[in-house]
């Protein structure tokens, strides 16, 4: 992703499965590692998607849904919270950070989503731990 804009690294597969080249669309949406994140949350939702070809155009799609309740509201937040931190775990891996596996990351995804709901009713009367470690129950609740 620096290579167009002449930062010249040593390689330029994606850092998070080094399988193919690093493209936005790549990284945030169809490498292995992200597809995982994608795939865990979309399924928790019980939402049955296919993914884009572009960001742009999961950003057009995304509000095209029927959920309601609790899960709407995460659906709000949840691509956001999910490109926030596969962005952020590039960076780590590329800038020298300790690489964390797949359900780090969701954890990470869920804390995103714990902190940025705080001001809304989202997930009022659950422990936070709550939401880390029963994910599912507590978003169907």
């Amino acid at each position: 992703m620096l290579l167009h804009r002449g930062v010249h690294l040593d390689t330029t597969a994606c850092p998070l499965c080094n399988e193919v080249l690093e493209t936005s669309g790549h990284l945030m949406l169809h490498c292995s590692f992200t597809f995982k994140l994608w795939d865990y949350f979309l399924s928790s939702m019980c939402i049955p998607w296919t993914l884009p070809g572009t960001v742009l155009q999961l950003l057009a799609a995304w509000d095209n849904n029927v959920l309601t309740g609790k899960c709407k509201e995460i659906w709000k937040m949840l691509h956001f919270a999910i490109v926030w931190n596969v962005w952020n775990e590039r960076n780590l891996r590329v800038f020298g950070g300790r690489p964390k596996d797949v359900e780090e990351v969701i954890d990470l995804v869920k804390q995103s989503l714990i902190l940025w709901s705080c001001d809304s009713n989202t997930f009022q009367g659950v422990d936070s731990s709550q939401v880390i470690h029963n994910w599912e129950a507590v978003i169907h609740n």
